[in-house]
């Protein structure tokens, strides 16, 4: 496929960035494991809070004066170091201990508490204009989450979380002016081992591991559009799920029930409003199942990167049906998507860090010729985080080159005008804190279905605290 090979080119392209790419983990590895937290603080939620402790502000952070500098002598405003950082301030070390999301927690006993936190994603956009009424240079809110959790007793809590009501057409031609919060999350939790686990409510079902990190936690600035499993918003499903981990999360699966599509006018697919075809109220029904040969990924939610936290070889693969999810009463059509999707990710003895990330897709409407999602499609993203720490004035940071390409082969034209159907992504990544702190740079090639491709430029900051 077109994408693997732009993945090979991808590659060795990043070959000039990955001098040492043939080095094995030594015990620089060793060196990461001893100074890392305690991994039962790990945090892999991408939405709420878990019970974390309080870690020490880290190596490297906003605030923190470099060893050897001298306060008193203003320093140099951009500063490469030359040398790579001994082990307490490597940046594997430092992804170790980057602050994962804790927002403000008020405990009552150990048993109950309740925490807020937010997250918010705002860009510069500049885009070719094929049109005049397109959107040429602008700038955006993407996200403002804010985002709750708690807990009830030792084995029931819940989330909360909601975002700005912001609409974009998929080219992205039209800006809506976010003017109110729409609910994103809201979950019952019952977990009592690592084995049981049963959640309630609306939030991300079990699919592909793009979905499941959402925007904040995904490799690259936005999720690939060839992730596109139905939803209510975002990614999300109303519904109910039971997941569990083994040995901490080297294996994790995940299976629920949810209301999926057709069956209302909430349906994200066009049906005729007095003709669902799904008025029996058939449900949808979604599986995924994880495996990690490195490191292990706890939790119900992925990241797509660690930043040096953690070692991952993982393979995931999800599917999603439902009866009678599309067409009309009188020509109803089954949904089926099925997805494979792996991430490697590794420290290198030079503490550059190097990520791999593909996924591909099957969708499949029973040949519903107004379908523009079936389908078959894919991404492959891979990243290098330079061993150099880049000092801009007071902040601390690593770069990240990256590239990512996607392709959507959409099995009817037609239906799907006016949608993606390949993308190539340039980037490099500002990366402060991990997850909860970056900037990011993109220029975006994208085609799009019996229109002009599209060129955009993205400058883009995302922050979780």
């Amino acid at each position: 496929m077109k994408y693997l090979i732009m993945g090979v080119l991808t590659a060795s392209w990043l070959g000039f960035w990955t001098e040492v790419a043939s080095a094995q983990r030594t015990s620089d590895r060793a060196v990461r494991r001893a100074s890392a937290i305690d991994e039962s603080a790990d945090s892999d939620d991408p939405s709420v809070f878990n019970n974390l402790p309080e870690p020490a502000l880290p190596p490297g952070s906003l605030n923190d004066v470099p060893a050897g500098t001298d306060p008193g002598v203003p320093p140099t405003f951009f500063e490469l170091s030359s040398d790579a950082a001994p082990p307490s301030t490597r940046f594997g070390a430092y992804g170790d201990t980057y602050d994962d999301p804790r927002g403000f927690k008020y405990s009552w006993n150990p048993d109950q508490w309740a925490k807020v936190g937010a997250a918010l994603r705002a860009s510069f956009n500049s885009q070719t204009r094929p049109s005049p009424n397109d959107l040429g240079s602008y700038f955006t809110l993407n996200n403002m989450r804010l985002l709750t959790s708690g807990q009830v007793t030792k084995y029931v809590g819940f989330e909360l979380n909601s975002d700005i009501n912001l609409s974009e057409t998929v080219t992205p031609q039209a800006l809506t002016v976010p003017t109110s919060f729409s609910l994103l999350d809201a979950i019952l939790k019952l977990e009592t081992s690592d084995y049981f686990n049963v959640w309630l409510g609306q939030f991300l079902p079990p699919s592909d591991r793009s979905n499941i990190d959402g925007p904040f936690f995904v490799n690259g600035w936005d999720v690939p559009f060839v992730s596109n499993y139905p939803q209510i918003i975002d990614g999300r499903q109303m519904g109910g799920a039971y997941w569990g981990t083994w040995q901490g999360g080297k294996i994790k699966w995940s299976v629920g029930a949810f209301n999926g599509t057709g069956a209302s006018l909430l349906s994200p697919y066009t049906n005729p409003p007095d003709s669902p075809p799904n008025p029996s109220g058939n449900i949808q029904f979604d599986a995924r199942v994880t495996v990690n040969f490195l490191d292990p990924e706890p939790g119900y939610y992925h990241q797509s990167s660690y930043y040096g936290k953690k070692d991952i070889l993982a393979l995931g693969f999800a599917v999603q049906t439902q009866r009678h999810a599309l067409g009309t009463a009188e020509d109803p059509r089954n949904f089926t998507g099925v997805s494979l999707d792996a991430l490697f990710e590794t420290t290198l003895a030079n503490d550059g860090v190097i990520t791999v990330e593909g996924a591909v897709y099957r969708y499949d409407n029973q040949d519903l010729p107004t379908s523009g999602q079936q389908g078959d499609c894919g991404f492959i993203y891979v990243g290098y985080i330079i061993p150099q720490d880049l000092s801009v004035g007071p902040v601390r940071g690593r770069l990240r080159p990256f590239t990512r390409y996607q392709q959507y082969n959409h099995d009817f034209e037609e239906a799907s005008t006016g949608l993606y159907s390949r993308a190539l992504d340039l980037g490099v990544e500002y990366v402060i804190n991990g997850p909860n702190a970056r900037v990011l740079a993109l220029w975006s090639d994208r085609g799009v279905v019996n229109s002009p491709s599209v060129q955009v430029f993205t400058l883009g900051a995302s922050m979780v605290f």
